[in-house]
């Protein structure tokens, strides 16, 4: 009769569980900026206990267009307990909004437990959900998290990404989307 019929049903497995996603609110989300070539990407921020610590940029091996950052924190010298960090300041949120927070990890040598990842609100220095957890390995994995923002900020928040003791942890395309 001429009446065309569809099903979606092949459309929806490429969408997400957990609703559509916008745009991630994280800057230079896959460190391919480095404009001042200190070795770290831009609008990224580096700290850790260690003066000997690294952070540097590196191509990944899944292509010649992915970036990674390299984190490495060499053994502490005597009682002391060093972590590592990587932070990116003013990334914004909304309360009651949901996130998925995703990247891909990998690591060598690390002795914490867990690397842990908060975005918290520097002003009050409360994070905006509770903390997520992850344990990379030697291998490239992805990790996702969905989280719902107990609080509103623009400004004066900071991803972070940290380690206690000794390692090295491999972070790429790091994505904060935002999901219905």
């Amino acid at each position: 009769m001429g009446v065309a019929g569809s099903t979606p049903l092949l459309e929806r497995f490429s969408s997400p569980v957990g609703g559509n996603t916008e745009a991630s609110v994280v800057r230079n989300s896959d460190f391919s900026a480095d404009t001042d070539a200190d070795g770290i990407a831009d609008a990224w921020q580096f700290s850790s206990g260690s003066k000997q610590a690294t952070c540097k940029r590196e191509r990944t091996r899944e292509g010649a267009k992915g970036w990674a950052l390299a984190l490495t924190c060499p053994p502490a010298e005597g009682a002391l307990k060093l972590s590592t960090m990587l932070a990116q300041r003013d990334v914004p949120v909304k309360k009651g909004q949901w996130y998925r927070i995703s990247f891909k990890a990998r690591a060598e040598g690390l002795l914490a437990n867990s690397v842990t990842m908060a975005i918290t609100n520097t002003a009050k220095w409360r994070s905006f959900f509770p903390y997520q957890r992850f344990v990379p390995g030697p291998t490239w994995e992805r990790f996702s998290f969905e989280v719902q923002s107990n609080g509103t900020a623009a400004k004066r928040t900071r991803l972070q990404i940290w380690y206690s003791g000794p390692g090295k942890l491999w972070l790429s395309n790091v994505r904060v989307e935002p999901i219905s």
